[in-house]
């Protein structure tokens, strides 16, 4: 949603999962059907480090152009260089963006991947019939530490850099002022941004989890607890 918001702006260019395999959300490149992506992703199996800083990075007529990456992507061993090369560009600007609701975050995260295989609506006709579905307990405090660590980890590790730290819930809303902060960070004169994205379930997790009230019982003397008030 947040590079959608982002190039909404004409003076920026965010770019999707590009370093991530399969490449996605090149600007301007087709998903499907363009020659042009396959010979992308040679370029950057032969120097994944310049064919970020050449084509990723490369900003042409924009104030701000940059691309998403996640903790994952990054964390693989196949990303050591990519990582180090980021770090070591100490004028790269990092907008470190979080769920304040880690629940309905990995609630996201399972209707995406294992529920409905989608992650991406742009329009109505796309969205599928809202199906409920049951979350361990197990799960949910493996997913809330490892995100908790990975936070810490990747904070800590551009915390060199400019950094500007903002939470879905923040962006979420068309007249939170986060939405300027994030743009005057960019180098951006702030404008309106718009986003074609749209949800798939309800924003109340009860409607969503079979066994919601199972997990707020079993959470509700933790550091969890507030995940699910």
């Amino acid at each position: 949603m947040l590079r959608q918001l982002l190039n909404s702006h004409p003076d920026a260019c965010c770019h999707g999962e590009v370093m991530g395999i399969p490449m996605r959300g090149f600007v301007g490149v087709k998903q499907t059907g363009c020659p042009l992506l396959k010979k992308l992703e040679q370029l950057r199996a032969a120097d994944p480090v310049a064919f970020m800083r050449e084509f990723v990075l490369f900003p042409g007529d924009m104030k701000s152009v940059g691309f998403k990456i996640k903790y994952n992507q990054l964390a693989l061993p196949q990303s050591a260089d990519v990582l180090a090369a980021l770090r070591e560009d100490a004028v790269l600007r990092i907008i470190h963006l979080k769920r304040a609701n880690r629940l309905k975050r990995l609630v996201s995260h399972i209707a995406a991947v294992r529920v409905y295989g989608i992650n991406l609506i742009l329009n109505e006709a796309d969205k599928p019939t809202p199906r409920r579905f049951a979350v361990s307990a197990e799960e949910c405090l493996e997913d809330f530490q490892l995100n908790e660590a990975h936070e810490k980890q990747f904070a800590d590790m551009f915390a060199d850099h400019p950094l500007h730290e903002a939470t879905y819930e923040d962006i979420v809303a068309p007249d939170s002022p986060a939405r300027e902060e994030i743009q005057r960070f960019l180098g951006l004169e702030p404008r309106p941004l718009q986003t074609p994205t749209l949800k798939i379930n309800s924003e109340a997790l009860s409607e969503i989890v079979e066994n919601y009230g199972e997990l707020q019982a079993r959470f509700r003397d933790t550091p969890y607890a507030r995940f699910f008030e």
